[in-house]
């Protein structure tokens, strides 16, 4: 409790000294330099089918498929290519299985610049 009141208090007396920091540099970026918000996404899959569509959230990102299927009573992993998503963009990616689909699932990362 001591230590949260200290805390606080020594952000006042900073902030009434004119040191303010500015909201990108309390979240530990520069003041030039948004932060990353990554996508939301959601998997899917029916019978032989498997796809998942992500949905920016202010940030461009890349996006790709991770999926389950089972062949021959195993179960076997595959991954789609990196695709580009624009920062409120939305984009489905999907694919077939031969025999059944498991699961599906969005991986994300930052653009490459």
């Amino acid at each position: 409790m001591f230590r949260r009141v200290a805390t606080a208090v020594a952000a006042l007396s900073l902030a009434t000294a004119g040191f303010a920091l500015a909201p990108a540099a309390q979240a530990g970026t520069s003041g030039t330099e948004k932060a990353w918000t990554p996508p939301s996404c959601q998997g899917h899959r029916a019978n032989t089918a498997v796809w998942v569509t992500c949905k920016g959230r202010g940030s461009a990102s890349q996006v790709r498929m991770i999926y389950e299927c089972r062949v021959l009573g195993q179960v076997v992993q595959h991954t789609t290519e990196w695709k580009s998503l624009g920062a409120r963009g939305t984009r489905t990616i999907s694919a077939e299985c031969t025999f059944e689909a498991v699961s599906a699932t969005g991986d994300y990362q930052r653009p490459l610049t």
